[in-house]
C-alpha cells in the first residue's frame, strides 16, 4: 500500500479511488462500435438502476383488480335478494291481517315491497326458513334485526301466513 505524503508529514492523502461508472458510461467504455442501439442502452440501465414506480403500479393494478372482483361477487351474491317478487293476486283473511301487522310493525323498512324484495334485511317472499325459525327471529331478533317481543304468538302466526302467501312458489295462498 503506497500512501502519498503532502509537504506536511502529519497529513495522509488517501489514494484516489477509481470513478464510479454508471450504465451509460459503461456503454460508452464498451469496445466496439461507438453507436449502440436503444435496446442495449435500456438493457444496461434496467440492470443497474432500479425502476422506482413499476412495483407500485403493479401493486395498484392488483388492488384494483381484487376490488372489482369483490364488487362483482357481491352483486352476484345479492342479486337474488334485491329483485322484487310479484304480489299475489289475492290474500286470505289471515294473510291480509298478517300483511297489515307486517306494515304497522315497520317490517317494510328493512324488507321492502311488503317483504317481496331485499333491502337491509333479506327478501322474505323466498325464505327457506321454517315457521319456528321465523318465530324465533321475530321474538328475539337476529343480527341487525331487532326483537319484536311485543307481538303475540297469534300475530306472529298471521305474519308468517302472509310471508308464505307472498312466496311465488307457494301453490296455496292461505
Amino acid at each position: 500500500m503506497s500512501q502519498e505524503f503532502s509537504e506536511k508529514p502529519s497529513e495522509i492523502i488517501p489514494p484516489a479511488s477509481p470513478p464510479k461508472v454508471g450504465a451509460r458510461e459503461e456503454l460508452a467504455l464498451k469496445p466496439g462500435p461507438t453507436e449502440s442501439s436503444e435496446e442495449e442502452t435500456e438493457e444496461l440501465i434496467s440492470e443497474g438502476e432500479p425502476r422506482s414506480g413499476s412495483n407500485f403500479m403493479l401493486l395498484g393494478f392488483g388492488f384494483v383488480a381484487i376490488l372489482i372482483l369483490a364488487v362483482v361477487a357481491m352483486l352476484v351474491i345479492t342479486s337474488g335478494d334485491v329483485a322484487e317478487t310479484p304480489a299475489p293476486a289475492s290474500l286470505s283473511q289471515t294473510a291480509a291481517e298478517g300483511k297489515t301487522l307486517f306494515i304497522n310493525s315497520n317490517c317494510n323498512s328493512c324488507h321492502p315491497a311488503e317483504g317481496r324484495a331485499g333491502g337491509t334485511g333479506p327478501r322474505l317472499s323466498t325464505t327457506g326458513l321454517g315457521d319456528a325459525n321465523i318465530t324465533s327471529t321475530i321474538k328475539r331478533g337476529k343480527g341487525a334485526m331487532p326483537a319484536y317481543s311485543r307481538l303475540s304468538d297469534d300475530q306472529i302466526g298471521k305474519i308468517i301466513t302472509y310471508i308464505r302467501a307472498i312466496n311465488p312458489n307457494n301453490p296455496k295462498t292461505s
